[in-house]
């Protein structure tokens, strides 16, 4: 027997749901209790459902007393959970008025309250690594026990999207999103642990058309609430009519979140002032092409949903300043956009914005660069470009710029989804020392890459079309030896990150594996 199986006493699951929890919920089948004298005289119950050795990620811990047992009151606020099972001695040391730095680290933000003397609940305001074992802790009255993740989830999880960080500033309004189409939802649920009454409905705002979004709204907080909140932990199934938040009922699962604080609205503030080529969409400005438009986001965090009815558009992201590239649209086509914004207090904005767009066209953009390589330098440097456009691309005439000159671009055509690799002239692709270019990538030779290479600390990178416009940027990022630099999507105008070691694509799809 380990040593925290003889410390920690076996608890067993309950099976029934106590009157006067803030959020009625359904548990598992209970498991196999241990002998009564083994028994402590606490209990955990896993919340919504769920076994110690089969939990949820997402989860509420109940802890009862036996009040029978005479022992003092539960204390919320000394109830602990740590990753990992805890030794004798850390077990031990949980009542000195300090917790040890190492065992610090490894706690697990919990928020918990006092249902009555007998009950208290502990809400994790974090998602729990599957696979992985926490130890629930009390530091008065002492006991502990051990909950594990279940590896696998039938129930799919919903993630935090809006507002940003771990906690909602509004105090009364959320966003959560998935990959996956919801059904039309519109649900009564409540805030614990003050039994606040809130809806959850699909789309990022009530009303709104975005398919993969829910949004928490409550309108019964005061003015300046300063306590915390959380959702419930389950989106039941539109006519659900089972138990509250069984398995089998459960549309999706929320990724916990804290609701605290109002704050004030920013949206009725914000104006924009865009050129003349571009239109107003509330405080941003759209630059609309043929399949696309380049939406410059202003200097403040908002979120946005952009559908297009009827049509495969469905863009939602959140921004703070920078230009985000909204597609798929058709080209030579007119059309009309459902755009809502929202702010971090929860005010929304809905906004009908009709556009027509133009005739296809090619969109070549700088895609990896490989600046540091293995291999000799500059001969096996190289720089990656990628037409995401519509139609092919001539590329006589192209220029790339860096800090220390230019380098112009051979006549070639690169076609719609296509791949080019600009080299020097003694590129070597024969895998010897770095990733060698994909089969049947398109390989540009040119006397030289910029001045005089690239430079391994990084620097910055335009590529102009013929006519002298810049089509494209690429940012400065310094790189490890056989590491490129790759635009994870090539819509993501002002987005990179470091591929890991020997994992460069030249002339291939970037997955930065």
């Amino acid at each position: 027997m380990s040593p925290m199986s003889r410390l920690v006493p076996i608890l067993f699951l309950l099976a029934a749901c106590t009157p006067g929890l803030p959020e009625p919920e359904s548990f598992g089948e209970p498991e196999v209790a241990e002998p009564a004298e083994d028994r402590a005289p606490y209990s955990v119950t896993v919340l919504p459902h769920g076994h110690l050795a089969r939990a949820p990620r997402a989860l509420r811990l109940r802890v009862r007393r036996d009040a029978a047992a005479g022992l003092e009151p539960l204390d919320a606020g000394g109830l602990l959970l740590f990753e990992g099972e805890l030794s004798a001695g850390q077990l031990a040391g949980l009542g000195d008025a300090r917790i040890p730095h190492t065992l610090e680290e490894r706690r697990v933000d919990v928020l918990a309250w006092r249902n009555s003397d007998d009950e208290a609940i502990v809400a994790p305001t974090v998602l729990l690594a599957p696979g992985a074992t926490y130890t629930l802790a009390s530091v008065a009255p002492p006991f502990a026990v051990n909950v594990t993740i279940d590896d696998a989830d039938a129930v799919p999880t919903l993630t935090h999207a809006w507002p940003p960080g771990g906690r909602s500033a509004s105090g009364a309004q959320a966003i959560w999103c998935g990959e996956a189409p919801l059904p039309e939802l519109f649900e009564a649920v409540t805030l614990v642990p003050r039994g606040v009454p809130a809806v959850l409905q699909r789309g990022v705002a009530p009303g709104e058309l975005a398919t993969r979004c829910v949004n928490l709204e409550s309108a019964a907080l005061p003015p300046l609430y300063k306590g915390e909140l959380l959702p419930p932990l389950l989106v039941r199934k539109p006519g659900a009519i089972g138990l509250a938040h069984a398995v089998e009922e459960s549309l999706a699962r929320l990724e916990p979140l804290l609701l605290s604080k109002r704050t004030e609205p920013l949206l009725p503030s914000l104006a924009a002032s865009c050129p003349v080529e571009s239109i107003a969409v509330g405080p941003a400005c759209a630059a609309v092409a043929d399949d696309r438009l380049v939406l410059t986001t202003p200097d403040a965090p908002l979120f946005f949903s952009i559908v297009e009815p009827g049509g495969a558009l469905e863009e939602i992201f959140a921004a703070s300043g920078g230009d985000i590239v909204v597609h798929p649209l058709v080209p030579s086509s007119t059309t009309t956009l459902a755009i809502t914004l929202v702010d971090e207090a929860g005010f929304a904005r809905s906004l009908s914005v009709p556009l027509t767009t133009s005739a296809p066209r090619s969109h070549v953009v700088l895609s990896e660069v490989l600046a540091n390589p293995i291999g000799p330098e500059p001969a096996q440097e190289w720089i990656e470009l990628y037409n995401d456009g519509l139609v092919a691309a001539e590329l006589g005439g192209y220029r790339i710029k860096d800090v220390g000159g230019e380098t112009v671009l051979p006549s070639a055509s690169l076609e719609p989804g296509g791949y080019a690799l600009v080299v020097g002239e003694d590129y070597l692709g024969d895998g010897a020392y770095d990733v060698p270019p994909a089969p049947g990538a398109l390989v540009l030779r040119v006397p030289k890459l910029g001045k005089s290479g690239l430079a391994n600390a990084g620097e910055p990178l335009e590529l102009l079309d013929a006519e002298g416009s810049v089509v494209s940027r690429f940012a400065a990022v310094k790189t490890k030896a056989g590491r490129s630099v790759y635009r994870p999507d090539p819509k993501a105008l002002d987005v990179f990150a470091m591929s890991a070691e020997e994992a460069a694509t030249p002339g291939a799809e970037n997955d930065g594996t």
